[in-house]
């Protein structure tokens, strides 16, 4: 007979090696993979703060950029005020020619012989009203009217003679407008209650 030989402790010995070589390398790896993770977390987590950082100097910066347009607006607001207050200037200024037209107009058309007793002048439209030696000065000063370009829609009202007065007969009143007569650009503002 042959002896039995009993090979299982020598299978069970290399499975407990094998076992505990699986096991050994296992928690290395684990080891290796946790460090690996928290590497990764402390990158990931270092990155992060940094991109925090970033978007917290970015809104920083959004705030003054906001805070310099709100300022760029009112500027804004406060020329367009002061580009009004110009405009409106601007028109005063030129009305101021109306008045000058006309005071360059009358010794034009007024013959001697003729006495102003008033001059109205309401946008463009001007009323003379006078007294004349005789009827055919206030002709004249139809025909002054109508012969000079800045002058249009010219009227002789009323011509009434008096009796028995020595020197200026006839009273009149003659209408016209002028045609170089500059009307302010004044805006209308809105006034509501509401």
């Amino acid at each position: 007979m042959l002896p039995s030989l009993n090979l299982l402790p020598w299978r069970e010995m290399r499975r407990e090696k094998l076992r505990k070589q699986f096991f050994t390398l296992l928690s290395a790896y684990g080891v290796l993979a946790i460090c690996i993770v928290f590497s990764l977390w402390f990158w990931l987590s270092g990155h992060h703060e940094k991109q925090q950082a970033r978007n917290s100097l970015l809104q920083q910066e959004i705030t003054l950029l906001r805070a310099e347009l709100k300022a760029f607006s009112e500027i804004d607001r406060q020329r367009e005020i002061l580009e009004e207050k110009i405009g409106l200037v601007d028109s005063l200024q030129q009305q101021r020619k109306n008045v000058v037209s006309l005071f360059n107009l009358i010794p034009q058309v007024i013959p001697r012989g003729v006495a102003l007793k008033s001059v109205n002048f309401r946008d463009g439209h001007v009323i003379l009203e006078g007294m004349a030696k005789s009827g055919a000065l206030v002709s004249e000063i139809l025909k002054n009217l109508e012969s000079n370009p800045d002058v249009r829609q010219e009227k002789v009202h009323s011509i009434d003679r008096k009796q028995g007065a020595l020197f200026l007969t006839s009273h009149f009143r003659v209408t016209f407008y002028l045609h170089s007569f500059i009307k302010p650009k004044l805006e209308q503002e809105d006034k509501s209650d509401g």
